[in-house]
């Protein structure tokens, strides 16, 4: 591949069929390229005449989707394998939906938090009890229990918690 000029998506799918396996239970594109340590796949692709790295799934979108590369979007797994490629098993979304997928999956345990969980279901009760009677601000709740104000309002939002 020259350097010089920008991945075509066509040389970029090439590059990643050369790369992959396909797990025949789940239909999943497996990148047998380099990893990182977390486990997505990694490939040079050159962008706007420069060699960068990209996620494999990233790299999937744009040769199969013509997702853009540069997009801040993110590219999502429906199948939470993380060396998934197979552009049926990709969707974009920002941040918040890629939280959003991680909590209805049930990706994410109290264990693997970086912090200890501070809230327990009688609190998310009553911050969602407090702020429906009215008079308190979702700011005055966060400093009251010593929490974020942006986590309050995901709280009351039900988009963390939602199972309560």
């Amino acid at each position: 591949m020259s350097m010089t000029k920008n991945c075509t998506p066509e040389s970029v799918s090439r590059r990643l069929i050369n790369y992959r396996a396909i797990d025949p239970s789940t239909g999943c594109w497996l990148w047998t390229g380099a990893t990182m340590k977390n486990g997505y796949g990694v490939m040079v692709m050159c962008v706007n005449g420069k060699a960068t790295n990209r996620l494999v799934h990233r790299a999937s979108a744009f040769a199969f989707k013509r997702f853009d590369i540069l997009s801040p979007l993110q590219i999502l797994h429906k199948c939470d394998v993380r060396n998934c490629f197979n552009p049926d098993h990709l969707f974009e979304g920002d941040q918040l939906d890629n939280v959003r997928d991680m909590w209805a999956k049930g990706r994410r345990t109290n264990a693997q938090q970086r912090f200890p969980q501070k809230l327990t279901v009688d609190d998310v009760i009553r911050i969602r009890s407090i702020y429906s009677a009215g008079g308190c601000t979702t700011r005055s709740i966060a400093n009251e229990l010593g929490l974020g104000k942006s986590t309050v309002s995901a709280i009351i939002r039900r988009e963390i918690w939602s199972h309560v």
